[in-house]
């Protein structure tokens, strides 16, 4: 009994030597939440909670069923094994903040495709999909801790780490060319703040472990903004009339990305909701399973 004691406390020394040993903690998060076929699976369960389209327009309650929701943004080494397969489409680098064929990104979002790509993607990978709106939101802002009343309440959080402002947390953000502080670290956003010479682009998913949700989501707040589907039904108007819109314009993109800066983006996926329809540096995607 002692000699099996023994090794079981030298086999979990190693474990833990093994995990801390020369990494960050951001690598160590990493590991944890990628796993070879793509990012680990985070359980959210099921809720009603109070909803907002925009700024403009009262809450609304909607209800969400439980369902898995990947832990980061999909990588370029996951999207190029379904390349490989065959059953993705190789993007297309149209900037030089595109992310697929440039050398050490494989640990980065995939970004430069297209909301239909990334369906294939996600059906490719076990019959994922992409998140709703409202699941995107409840992953990314929701806390199971959560009373009824704060669910059906105006107090949600602003972000995924709470009610803080962006320039108070670290995460990946103010990497654009337009301003900024360099290689998005944090800092005060003022008119003197120096500029970045060039477009640094994303960050390997889970670089900040400050920012991570309640849930274990991590960049819902950064790195790309993501694409998710608005189930609602929405009119479309062209020469022949009104008529339901197609699936290919009700695709839209949550959260904040790499690009924003300041008061020039914003952060919140409870307020950035904009209609996805091409291709962007600053756009990505993760899958979800069930609902």
């Amino acid at each position: 009994m002692m000699r099996l004691s023994t090794r079981l406390l030298l086999g979990s020394s190693f474990v833990v030597g093994l995990m801390g040993c020369g990494r960050t903690d951001a690598e160590n998060a990493r590991r944890a939440a990628v796993t070879p076929r793509g990012a680990r699976l985070v359980s959210i369960p099921g809720a009603t909670f109070s909803f907002r389209e925009t700024m403009s327009l009262g809450r609304t309650p909607v209800t969400v069923k439980p369902f898995q929701i990947e832990a980061t943004e999909v990588t370029v080494s996951a999207y190029a094994a379904c390349v490989g397969a065959r059953a993705c489409a190789a993007p297309v680098p149209f900037e030089p903040t595109c992310n697929w064929g440039k050398a050490g990104r494989g640990d980065h979002p995939i970004n430069c495709v297209s909301p239909e790509e990334a369906e294939a993607y996600c059906q490719w990978n076990g019959g994922r999909r992409l998140p709703t709106i409202y699941e995107a939101y409840w992953a990314a802002l929701g806390d199971a801790r959560m009373s009824e009343a704060e669910r059906m309440g105006e107090r949600h959080r602003t972000y995924p780490w709470g009610r803080d402002e962006p320039e108070k947390v670290e995460h990946c953000w103010q990497r654009g060319a337009f301003g900024g502080t360099k290689g998005g670290a944090v800092g005060p956003i003022t008119s003197v703040a120096p500029p970045v010479p060039a477009d640094l682009g994303t960050c390997p998913v889970a670089s900040y472990t400050g920012e991570r949700s309640p849930f274990g989501l991590y960049d819902t707040a950064g790195n790309v903004a993501e694409f998710v589907f608005d189930p609602k039904p929405r009119t479309c108007i062209d020469r022949t009339g009104e008529h339901p819109c197609p699936r290919g314009e009700m695709f839209r993109v949550t959260g904040g990305s790499w690009h924003d800066q300041g008061m020039m983006g914003d952060q919140s996926p409870a307020n950035n909701h904009p209609v996805a329809q091409s291709r962007h540096p600053w756009y990505g995607f993760r899958c979800v399973v069930g609902g």
